[in-house]
């Protein structure tokens, strides 16, 4: 890596640290933006790859999560009180990292509507932590409508070899919007996925091969970079860095991030790139030049 391995390491405990101390903090700050949201389109990242979202005031969330499940020694959030308007909450695998049991345990038997594949309503069957209501079983092709939000599932890259599970992915779709979230990808060929059309952005999570994370050049920063940039979005956003419930030789940090920026500004000049950690807020709302685009396209419908 970038970094000596020693070196590494001591800003990884530095960076974990810094994260348990100040998470209940992060997680109010989050919950409280996230629900004061009424115009516009957000996301929040709660951990690694997880999300709470505001599209126009419609509360839901993409394998919402709270580091308290992934690092033992911290106390879990109030579910109940926090998430209070939660109206849809979308599932995506079962790995521990994604499916927060303590949520889904807080959460089962309130009115919140559930996308749940089945390859995932198996593993909660097996504990006894399956919602009885409110579930929506994923089907690949079929869309999803919440309101004006509209969820297209279809069956994402996550396993390779003797590893991974199966996942669903999701292409997003709001007012005109289009927003691709593949998840956990790990099998790079562009081929294995439907065609999606244009997309506005395409949310990433950052993976470069397995334990190869303390690699100086990790054997899938090409793939990685060639499978994303051809998918022809506008905007990519990253995300799964600093995922602290990993080895180190599994966690992907900042240093990664640039790598693969670097290599993407070669091949895809045109395409915005930006890394989004545990906190940040994600603004969903089309640039200015695709405002003033679908305004026209608005008025030349209108005349005919």
């Amino acid at each position: 890596m970038l970094i000596d391995p020693q070196q590494r390491r001591e800003k990884i405990q530095a960076d974990l640290h810094k994260a348990r101390s100040g998470y209940e903090v992060l997680w109010q700050q989050v919950v409280d933006d996230w629900r004061s949201a009424e115009k516009g389109c957000y996301g929040w990242l709660t951990y690694s790859a997880n999300y709470l979202f505001s599209f126009n005031g419609l509360k839901w969330g993409l394998d919402t999560y709270a580091m308290p499940s992934r690092v033992r020694g911290m106390r879990s959030p109030e579910y109940q009180a926090d998430l209070a308007p939660l109206s849809l909450m979308v599932l995506t695998h079962a790995h521990r990292d994604h499916l927060d049991m303590n949520l889904i345990q807080a959460l089962i038997h309130s009115e919140v509507q559930w996308v749940i594949p089945e390859h995932v309503q198996e593993v909660l069957r097996g504990m006894e932590a399956l919602p009885e209501k409110n579930v929506i079983t994923p089907v690949p092709g079929q869309p999803i409508q919440k309101g004006a939000l509209r969820l297209l599932p279809f069956a994402s890259l996550h396993l390779h070899g003797v590893y991974g599970v199966p996942e669903t992915g999701y292409l997003v779709e709001y007012q005109n919007q289009r927003w691709l979230f593949p998840g956990d990808v790990r099998v790079y060929d562009n081929s294995r996925l439907p065609d999606f059309g244009r997309l506005d952005g395409v949310v990433a999570h950052l993976w470069l091969g397995k334990a190869c994370a303390m690699d100086e050049e990790p054997p899938f920063l090409d793939a990685f970079c060639q499978f994303f940039s051809k998918l022809g979005a506008e905007q990519l956003f990253i995300t799964h860095l600093n995922e602290f419930g990993r080895d180190e030789t599994e966690l992907w940090c900042e240093e990664h991030f640039n790598l693969v920026k670097t290599n993407l500004q070669k091949r895809a000049s045109g395409l915005k790139v930006q890394k989004f950690l545990m906190g940040d807020r994600m603004v969903f709302n089309p640039p200015a030049h695709r405002m003033e685009q679908r305004t026209h396209e608005r008025d030349q419908s209108d005349r005919q």
